[in-house]
């Protein structure tokens, strides 16, 4: 592939990451919403559960937990594994965005080795605002 080749890519993958990211993030919202803002997937076979806890607009965080774990605050008494089925959902598609994510790690890397093998020095974004730019100027 060419640089602009990449370049383009790594602007396409940059764009469908970011879609991703806005679609997952409202989606997990809603789910959180829907049971009170707090929910852990099913428990591994370790006994450990990955927790989501929806936070001010517009965002949710999480962690990992163990069965039997309580969070306290706000949510003191949903005892983990609590609300799995939420929970599951909303890990899978927090895996579907970190997916993309990948990919734009890998597409913005291809551009750094290009760069790197044709000894330019340059970081990547500055390669693609130069190319933008000569694309608009022409």
């Amino acid at each position: 592939m060419s640089l602009r080749e990449l370049v383009l890519a790594w602007q396409a993958q940059d764009k469908k990451c970011s879609d991703v990211f806005n679609a997952t993030l409202a989606e997990i919202n809603r789910l959180l919403d829907s049971v009170g803002g707090f929910a852990t997937t099913s428990a591994d076979k370790d006994g450990f559960c990955r927790d989501y806890i929806r936070f001010y607009e517009p965002t949710f965080g999480g962690g990992v937990c163990r069965t039997g774990d309580d969070p306290g605050g706000q949510h003191a008494g949903k005892v983990a594994p609590y609300e799995p089925e939420v929970g599951d959902k909303c890990f899978a598609l927090d895996r579907a965005w970190r997916e993309e994510a990948y990919k734009l790690t890998a597409a913005i890397n291809a551009v750094r080795a290009y760069i790197e093998k044709v000894g330019g020095g340059k970081e990547p974004e500055h390669v693609a605002l130069a190319l933008i730019k000569d694309d608009e100027e022409h």
